[in-house]
């Protein structure tokens, strides 16, 4: 008889081993973390961003999970902590009596349009079929980056290293912006600081029809008008759009983020000159992105930088909730 070689499974690496373990410990730190916040009332929070663990699940049936992983906890952790960051700010400048901002928007705007808001314009046309599309517009844009990352991801890998890095830049950005200056939107100067002519609050008007606690979920900090993240991730994802498929998907993108803001313009929630701050960090943070090397992080390297943000993202939400 020919003797049969015997075959035998390759043993793991210890690197391999170690990138495992810890990846389920971040991966049981996420589940966690959401347990937690369902369990102590902070659902609004869980439900804007439930897709992050849906990413996480659909990582692990990919084949190169680890790749997947490592490119994208940084970033799913990051847009976390971005939330939570964003509220805490609110909440920290509600009691310390910080001041909010209206004057100045509505100057700039008056001077780059020449309306004190044109919000007041665009709802001159209101319809209900108009109102139901800017706020699935405005509801959109969440997930739109998102999606955008993980089309990247699998068709032009080489380009999400600075996608990932662009984001976050624009996301620190904002929070800085909404930290040191924040700014009241159009609604807010109309009803109930009376600066502005009556202006509806079309937004909360359709979510809270559906859910009152819906409106909450997609607005954590209502004085975050400048500059306007609704202009600058979309156009994040259109500029880097432009340099990974080319003209026609970069138009494409950028008419997208054309919608967006226009529909958040319409529905009350920024002026035009928050929608061209946003523009200008997005065009800031794809310039500093693409002049960095963006080299693939190592799972280590990930889930150090993931575990971080998550555990920043406990302190937070356990010190405002």
């Amino acid at each position: 008889m020919i003797p049969i070689p015997e075959i035998s499974r390759p043993v793991p690496e210890p690197a391999e081993r170690h990138a495992g373990l810890a990846l389920a410990l971040g991966i049981g730190a996420l589940v966690l973390l959401y347990a937690w916040l369902f369990i102590s009332g902070d659902r609004f929070f869980v439900r804007k961003t439930a897709v992050m663990p849906v990413f996480v699940l659909y990582g692990l049936l990919q084949r190169r999970r680890v790749a997947f992983l490592a490119d994208w906890l940084p970033l799913l952790t990051g847009t976390v902590l971005f939330d939570a960051v964003r509220g805490a700010i609110f909440k920290a400048e509600y009691l310390v009596g910080y001041p909010w901002f209206a004057n100045y928007v509505i100057v700039l705007e008056r001077l780059v349009i020449r309306t004190p808001a044109a919000p007041l314009v665009l709802q001159q046309w209101r319809t209900h079929t108009l109102d139901l599309l800017a706020v699935l517009i405005h509801g959109s844009h969440f997930a739109f980056f998102l999606l955008f990352g993980l089309v990247l991801w699998h068709s032009r890998r080489a380009y999400f290293g600075q996608f990932r890095y662009a984001l976050l830049l624009v996301m620190g950005i904002g929070l800085i912006g909404y930290a040191v200056v924040p700014t009241v939107p159009p609604w807010m100067a109309s009803d109930p600081l009376h600066l502005l002519p009556p202006i509806t609050h079309i937004a909360k008007f359709v979510y809270t029809s559906f859910s009152e606690e819906l409106y909450g979920t997609f607005d954590s900090n209502p004085v975050a008008a400048m500059p306007s993240l609704h202009a600058a991730f979309p156009m994040t994802c259109a500029l880097i759009g432009w340099r990974a498929y080319g003209r026609r998907a970069g138009i494409a993108l950028t008419l997208y983020a054309g919608l967006v803001m226009l529909a958040v313009v319409y529905l009350g929630e920024h002026y035009v000159v928050d929608a061209i701050a946003g523009i200008g960090v997005a065009f800031a943070a794809v310039y500093i992105s693409g002049r960095r090397v963006s080299e693939a992080w190592s799972m280590k390297e990930s889930l150090t930088i993931s575990g971080a943000a998550l555990a920043l993202t406990f302190v937070l939400l356990w010190a405002y909730s």
